[in-house]
């Protein structure tokens, strides 16, 4: 062999090695992901029997071939808690002990599911000639998320002496999964405007949608007129799609608006913008006729953000016009002043009263590790207090009681660090981007949709959810994309072809 054609293999050996050590991230990536998913799999206690397994193939050569438009039904169905399949767990012991024999889980998550196993695939064998920097994994959140699964994890060390399966089962889903889920998958697929104009116009559609769905809510015909609340009606298989009552419509309503206001202010088609403005004003109102006091809430806090921020100037200059629709609102603030007083919503306010005062005796008596995760409701359960008094446990209505009863000051910690990454990561791509353009007007729509989701989960039970991490996923893509150079183009990282 001549000295050329040796140096030309050696050569040759090197880029190999070298493209395998910049292709690591990716690879561990891949077999993290495809690990997650057996780990869920093997939890839920999935039977592999022929429709199984055909249709598990079936769904990952179609999320192979259409990675994309998978993703986008993956990220609409993750809204839809309502959707519901139930897997048995056969004589799977693990799913038996944990599950009750079988587990309910929704269109979302095996949409989700299929997309995460194709995309590790691709990460595992397309990794050799790509130098799209797209295609690196980027997993933002990673640590303080971990982090928060761990102190769930450490709540097994309970002195309540929690099932340590349940524990474990709770710590990976919802938590862990909801992650993968809502927040890296959003983050690593929504890099060009391409992409995020479409996932902004397909959570418009369904907010209209639902929106319609609780206007014709608002009134029932019978022998006498009565106005009702805004709430959803429409049904799939006896299945409500939402998947809950006017919570659940409110919080569908108060990220649907922004998503709409976020891509009026991104296309440059003036029809457009002024059906999608339509469409925020439609969804903004019908969130206020749910007269749910959380959606209220996250409504105003939402708007002083936008008046503090992108809409000040404008603020400013139509002083008359923002007094004259506040007074507008004064009879809808009314009347939903006096629904709060009725004896319905009284009587939920002391249920939450009681669940507040259950999680703070929870936290008192286990302050560093907490009672386990996922033990809230049986707790609430042996309550007599509360059982005698409303009957149904419930969970616990607001993220951080949940926290700091199951997990204590360990998930507390994790919680607020969390939070506090998070806010980081919106000042710092807010502080990079032009504060005029209409790409910060986007941005700042999203942040006010991840506001109000959060402020709304201080109230509610949705927490470990796509209602509530998706727009953390979507704040982080569009920070990250339109906080540095990009182009109009799809860089379709997930493409097979080099190009």
């Amino acid at each position: 062999m001549s000295q050329s054609s040796s140096v030309t293999t050696v050569d040759a050996e090197r880029r190999f090695w070298k493209q395998a050590i910049s292709a690591l991230p990716r690879i561990t990536w891949g077999l993290f992901l495809l690990i997650a998913v057996t780990m869920a799999s093997i939890a839920v206690g999935a039977q592999t029997n022929v429709i199984f397994l055909v249709g598990a193939f079936v769904a990952v050569v179609l999320a192979w071939s259409f990675p994309y438009e998978s993703f986008y039904i993956a990220s609409a169905g993750g809204l839809l808690l309502g959707l519901l399949v139930s897997v048995s767990t056969g004589d799977f012991q693990f799913g038996s002990r944990v599950f009750g024999g079988s587990i309910d889980v929704t269109v979302g998550e095996l949409a989700a599911a299929a997309v995460i196993v194709a995309w590790a695939l691709r990460m595992l064998l397309l990794w050799r000639g790509r130098r799209d920097t797209n295609w690196k994994p980027w997993l933002p959140l990673a640590l303080p998320f971990a982090a928060l699964v761990g102190a769930q994890v450490l709540s097994v060390f309970s002195p309540t002496h929690p099932d340590i399966l349940l524990v474990l089962k709770y710590a990976l889903r919802p938590v862990a999964w909801v992650y993968i889920v809502s927040v890296a998958l959003t983050v690593n697929f929504v890099r060009s405007r391409r992409r995020l104009k479409t996932l902004l116009l397909i959570l418009t559609f369904m907010g209209v949608f639902f929106a319609f769905d609780g206007f014709r809510a608002l009134f029932q015909f019978g022998l006498e007129f009565s106005f009702q609340r805004a709430q959803p009606l429409f049904q799939i298989f006896n299945l409500n799609p939402l998947g809950g009552n006017h919570n659940a419509l409110a919080q569908m309503m108060l990220l649907g608006a922004p998503a709409a206001l976020a891509f009026a202010a991104l296309t440059k088609e003036r029809e457009a913008k002024w059906l999608a403005w339509g469409a925020a004003c439609f969804m903004g109102v019908i969130a206020l006729l749910t007269f749910a006091r959380s959606a209220w809430i996250s409504f105003a806090v939402m708007l002083i953000l936008l008046a503090s921020t992108i809409w000040k100037s404008w603020v400013r200059e139509h002083k008359v016009k923002v007094i004259a629709a506040l007074i507008l609102l004064l009879p809808l603030a009314a009347y939903m002043i006096g629904f709060s007083l009725s004896d319905e919503v009284k009587g939920s306010t002391d249920a939450r009263t009681v669940l507040s005062d259950i999680a703070l005796f929870m936290f008192r008596e286990s302050p560093v590790v907490g009672f386990g995760v996922g033990t809230f409701v049986q707790q609430v359960g042996k309550t007599y207090a509360y059982v005698v008094e409303f009957s149904t446990p419930r969970d616990s209505h607001g993220v951080i009681q949940k926290v700091a009863a199951e997990t204590g000051t360990l998930g507390l910690l994790a919680f607020t660090w969390l939070m506090v990454a998070i806010y980081t990561y919106t000042r710092r791509f807010w502080r990079k981007m032009r504060r005029t353009g209409n790409e910060a007007q986007a941005y700042m729509y999203l942040v006010a949709a991840l506001l109000g989701a959060f402020v709304y989960q201080l109230f509610d039970t949705t927490y470990w959810t796509p209602r509530l991490w998706l727009p953390v996923g979507l704040v982080l893509a569009v920070g990250q994309l339109f906080s540095r150079e990009h182009e109009e183009r799809d860089p379709d990282f997930l493409h097979i072809s080099h190009g």
